[in-house]
């Protein structure tokens, strides 16, 4: 067993140094001067046909809305329903004013949907720091308002790239 081991790191070191001494790499001198290396040059070429695929894309985008998440956290029914979703609106926005918070009325309910989420974890981790104030909130799909989804993470990466100085 020691005659084996001892063949085997034998044959691992000299293969370790016979690897070193294999190089294509020339190294110049450091007086040498660098302006006489080959100049490279590259050129990226494409289909046309990528232009109208991303037109195609935009169109497609705009059209159809990017399906998220959402937090329902009012809906009712009735003759002064409106009053009261507006109501619960503005009292969700007091509380938590870094959030969006939208009225829908789908018939024949009022409804108070909060967030924009991508995903619904995200909604979830949300759902969870509100739930002793709506303890009959729950969790929906819904389509988002992407322009304002881009805003905010814009403004998210303006923050993130300035500096604290």
């Amino acid at each position: 067993m020691k005659k084996y081991l001892f063949s085997l790191s034998v044959f691992t070191l000299l293969s370790f140094f016979y690897g070193q001494g294999q190089s294509d790499v020339t190294y110049l001198p450091l007086e040498s001067n660098v302006t006489n290396l080959p100049a490279f040059s590259s050129s990226i070429s494409r289909n046309p046909n990528i232009d109208s695929l991303i037109n195609l894309h935009i169109e497609y985008n705009n059209t159809h809305p990017y399906m998220g998440y959402r937090i329902l956290v009012f809906a009712q029914s009735g003759n002064h329903s409106k009053n009261a979703a507006m109501d619960a609106r503005s009292n969700f926005l007091y509380n938590h004013s870094n959030m969006d918070a939208y009225i829908v009325y789908e018939e024949p309910y009022f409804k108070v949907k909060i967030g924009n989420f991508r995903t619904r974890i995200e909604a979830a981790l949300f759902l969870k720091n509100i739930y002793m104030e709506y303890p009959q909130a729950y969790i929906v799909r819904d389509a988002l308002d992407m322009a304002r989804f881009l805003q905010i993470e814009e403004e998210n990466l303006d923050d993130l790239l300035s500096p604290d100085f």
